[in-house]
């Protein structure tokens, strides 16, 4: 397998480039600057370094100078990142000797790409190399170039077709202005040399061009304009014929415009600029103005066309917001992964707490002095099981167990609730429409993101107001986007949630949904609220809609897709028979060895006999080998080499009438596994003894 250095001061940048390289089969070490990243290529080998130019400490240049003239890693092929934003980042490239620049920012096959030629190259320009160092002069540096021509190659492609592009964008302006220019040249001769060409021709070419046209003295003052500038200004040409062109020109870029005002008159020719006017309703409307310096009745005059760039910026400024509203998804989701495997470790710690704190109650007596600390760690270790919930809920690695909800069913179960939970200063009102359909949703999860959404009402509202929560029926379509993602189109549910608080601003919106974000004072919350919310309902399928204005309250539209599943029936999921066991053997795979442990305790104590696997293989092992019968199987979800659901599938041909319950912090695996079934059965962790014992009966009872 093939090793690359990631080295990028920024921890989003090299995450992305470490996903990209990782699901390509590369192996990745990364380094926070080019200190670290030399001593990890002094310690280790690597086949290649990706490096940013700019990062505390020495830069990119300096990394790679190091690396190329250190003999023994000279041969290491290295590419360093950079946005072409200024022309001596190629030429300080060639004189540290790099082998590729890859710009900012970058699809990621095309930096595969680039990769995967490098390397491949790599023996060829080892063996073929001819070092001869050259100095060239640029922007008055003199700079020692000691890259190959195959690499002097590579860097001029990797540029040439931005380059390329920017100089006919460059021409394209240049010929539209030459082209305005001479026209008006040519009308202008025309006039001189021609005594027939009257002022109604004159007027008439001016008065049907699609662009405003101003001719402008050197006192700035307007001696003509054509009847397009009337149009879109709303002034006369009374009004403007004599004034100083300035005053149509917002206060904040006069001086601006003043200044290249003066330079043209100086030094003829044209300019190219984006400014305002201001019209007559006191509105600006942006343009593009091409300006240049004519010989007008025998007058050093400037002829300046502008063009309303109204609907341009309005498309720009729509880009802007959905790359935006990307950029937004890609955080949520990095923070996402980071509050998944965090809460992941920890749900495998706090069954060991909660497990042998369980355990110790068990075997203390009532009177016993101990059960007070012991108690007490038991309620920290449910705590942080809450919390890490919620982490799961937001990172979307929480497993739902869906199934057709009645959102009306739900608000009128929790409205009592709700309604104490608010308090007495504030009102409260059910909007439910009739006849809604149902969603496939895990109704424990439903409740937890109505409770959420009114307690953030009842916080935003500490004077008193009134909350409503509504229902109805909606269709999405395809090109509305909304808070993070988009949804998809199709029939939906909508849950709302309005108040009447002190609403946000597009600053608090634009973080409301980010794990530990919170606006209220210390020891107020958590910050975890929100983030729920957006977790469950991102994992539900579904999508958040937000309509608030500071001052103006807050309404939360929530839509889940409609499903036309049938409701579970009465009494269905419920255990029965008595949880203790019967003498019944367990198989139990854990990797963990302290969890492993605490769980065996809790099924012997209940009178299970229990087969313990260190692993997938060992369980398979047992399975095989076995003379009795083995009733369950008790399976962690990720475990190395051979995990949960692929252990599950292998020993149903072995043991086809073994139940099965697997074990988890989170898995994103489940998807793998038919949830809920009559064989495989999900137990959150951390779980107490009862409820492992209490879901051990359920399987073998269902079993029978």
């Amino acid at each position: 397998m093939k090793r690359v250095l990631v080295v990028e001061d920024s921890p989003t940048q090299a995450a992305e480039l470490r996903l990209v390289l990782e699901s390509a089969g590369f192996e990745v070490a990364s380094a926070p600057d080019g200190e670290k990243g030399f001593e990890a290529l002094q310690a280790s080998r690597f086949d290649l370094v990706i490096s940013d130019i700019v990062m505390p400490g020495i830069s990119g240049y300096e990394l790679c100078r190091r690396i190329k003239t250190d003999p023994l890693r000279r041969d290491v092929p290295v590419v360093l990142l950079t946005t072409l934003t200024d022309p001596l980042d190629i030429i300080q490239g060639l004189e540290c000797d790099a082998d590729n620049f890859i710009t900012k920012p970058y699809e990621g096959e095309y930096l595969l790409a680039r990769v995967g030629m490098l390397l491949e190259n790599k023996r060829l320009r080892i063996e073929g190399k001819l070092k001869i160092g050259v100095e060239v002069y640029f922007l008055g540096r003199k700079f020692t170039v000691t890259s190959d021509k195959e690499q002097i190659l590579d860097l001029l492609i990797t540029t040439f077709e931005d380059i390329v592009r920017t100089n006919r964008q460059l021409q394209a302006k240049q010929e539209e202005l030459a082209r305005a220019k001479a026209q008006i040249e040519a009308y202008a001769r025309r006039l001189e040399g021609e005594v027939s060409v009257t002022a109604e021709k004159y007027r008439y070419l001016m008065d049907h061009a699609n662009d405003l046209i101003f001719i402008i003295d050197a006192n700035r003052r307007i001696l003509d304009i054509n009847g397009r500038v009337e149009e879109v200004l709303g002034r006369t040409r009374k009004e403007l014929l004599g004034r100083d062109c300035m005053d149509l020109v917002p206060t904040e870029e006069r001086k601006e415009s003043i200044g290249t005002l003066g330079e043209l008159l100086e030094r003829g020719g044209s300019q190219f600029v984006e400014r305002h006017l201001i019209c007559r309703q006191g509105v600006s409307i942006p343009v593009e103005i091409a300006a240049s310096v004519v010989d007008f009745t025998g007058e050093r005059t400037i002829l300046a066309i502008a063009r309303d760039i109204s609907e341009r910026k309005r498309g720009e400024e729509a880009l802007r917001m959905t790359e935006a509203q990307l950029r937004q998804a890609q955080k949520l989701e990095a923070i996402g992964r980071l509050a998944g495997g965090v809460a992941h470790d920890f749900n495998n710690l706090l069954t060991v707490m909660s497990g042998y704190s369980d355990l110790l109650l068990m075997r203390l007596p009532i009177e016993d002095a101990n059960r007070r600390e012991i108690e007490e760690i038991k309620k920290a270790a449910m705590r942080a099981s809450g919390l890490t919930r919620q982490l799961l809920a937001f990172s979307r690695k929480q497993v739902l167990q869906p199934v057709a909800v009645d959102l009306n069913a739900v608000v009128i179960d929790l409205e009592r609730m709700l309604r104490r939970l608010i308090g007495e200063d504030i009102q409260f009102a059910t909007q439910l429409g009739s006849g809604i359909g149902r969603v496939l949703a895990d109704p424990s999860q439903v409740e937890q993101v109505i409770m959420n959404l009114v307690v953030n009402a009842r916080d935003a509202m500490p004077k008193g107001g009134r909350i409503v929560l509504g229902t109805g029926e909606t269709h999405l379509g395809p090109s509305r986007v909304y808070e993070g993602e988009p949804g998809r189109p199709g029939p939906y549910v909508r849950l709302s949630v309005s108040d009447t608080g002190c609403g946000m601003s597009e600053e608090i919106r634009a973080h409301i949904f980010e794990p530990f974000f919170t606006t209220k004072e210390a020891g107020k919350g958590t910050g975890l609220g929100l983030s729920t919310v957006y977790g469950i309902v991102r994992q539900s399928g579904g999508c958040i809609e937000i309509d608030s204005a500071p001052g103006k309250g807050s309404t939360f539209h929530i839509y889940l897709p409609q499903t036309t599943a049938a409701p579970m029936a009465n009494g269905e999921g419920k255990r029965n028979g008595d949880a203790a066991g019967g003498g019944e053997t367990v198989l139990l795979a854990e990797d963990e060895e302290l969890v492993r442990d605490v769980t065996r305790q809790m099924l012997e104590m209940s009178g299970y006999t229990v087969l313990v696997a260190k692993n997938g293989e060992e369980a398979l092992e047992l399975c095989e080998r076995h003379p009795e019968p083995i009733h369950l199987m008790v399976t962690d979800v990720v475990m190395p080499n051979l995990n949960g659901p692929d252990l599950a599938a292998r020993v149903k041909s072995i043991r086809p009438k073994m139940g099965v319950i697997f074990l988890s912090g989170y898995s994103s695996m489940m998807g793998e596994v038919a949830f809920p079934t009559p064989e495989a059965h999900f137990l959150q962790k951390p779980f107490s003894p009862d409820a492992l014992i209490a879901k051990v009966r359920e399987v073998l009872d269902a079993g029978r």
